[in-house]
């Protein structure tokens, strides 16, 4: 496959990811903004325990989705760079017995970057997700909250790694306890708008990351 059938199937992959977020923020504001329900033939609108929770779901799967979209943006780097299949592209990165079926770690923005850096060197794209221009640090370490946070709803660990992220977000000590990520999603920066607090502005930031792919693969 040349260089332009890659761009192509690239765009592709990228097209799919930003429909899956799109469809996310649509979801969002049906259900968390203006879900309820009528089991007792009167319209009620969810609880706010409900709402926060359907946010948290929501946001697991635009992590897994970015997860999958990460590994394909580097796979595809990978054979455009090689010139070499598809399959081969899975075993190298991955191993000589399963290619990629057992390789994790996708949404880690540090493993991706040493990933990048190994195969594609220091000066590759994904390489430099730390340093995309206009944005410094700021675009990889709210993908790395966000890994951190999808993490928590995954498994509940010690709570060091999780009250970092609180810090890193900016919530007061005095508002931690019983904080979970739906309720640290919808709730903060309390200063913010309901349609800017850190559930949009992380899944922004993974937008703003694809496009950032797409325009420099």
């Amino acid at each position: 496959m040349n260089s332009t059938q890659l761009s192509t199937q690239y765009q592709g992959i990228h097209q799919r990811f930003i429909e899956n977020l799109n469809r996310t923020r649509v979801l969002f504001e049906r259900l968390v903004e203006h879900g309820g329900t009528d089991e007792t033939d009167q319209w009620r609108t969810l609880r706010i325990t409900d709402k926060r929770e359907v946010a948290q779901f929501l946001f697991f799967e635009s992590a897994t989705q970015w997860e999958n979209f990460a590994k394909q943006s580097l796979t595809l780097a990978i054979r455009d760079s090689y010139g070499i299949s598809a399959q081969k592209a899975d075993y190298v990165v991955g191993n000589p017995d399963q290619g990629l079926s057992r390789i994790m770690g996708w949404g880690d923005p540090k493993i991706l970057k040493g990933r990048s850096a190994n195969y594609l060197g220091i000066n590759s794209t994904i390489a430099k997700i730390n340093a995309i221009p206009g944005h410094g640090q700021n675009l990889y370490n709210r993908l790395s909250w966000s890994h951190k946070i999808r993490n928590r709803i995954a498994h509940t660990g010690p709570n060091k790694p999780y009250n970092d992220i609180l810090n890193a977000l900016g919530v007061p000590s005095n508002k931690r306890q019983g904080l979970g990520p739906a309720r640290l999603l919808t709730d903060y920066p309390t200063s913010q708008p309901r349609n800017n607090r850190w559930f949009h502005q992380l899944i922004l930031n993974y937008e703003n990351v694809a496009n950032y792919f797409l325009n420099n693969l």
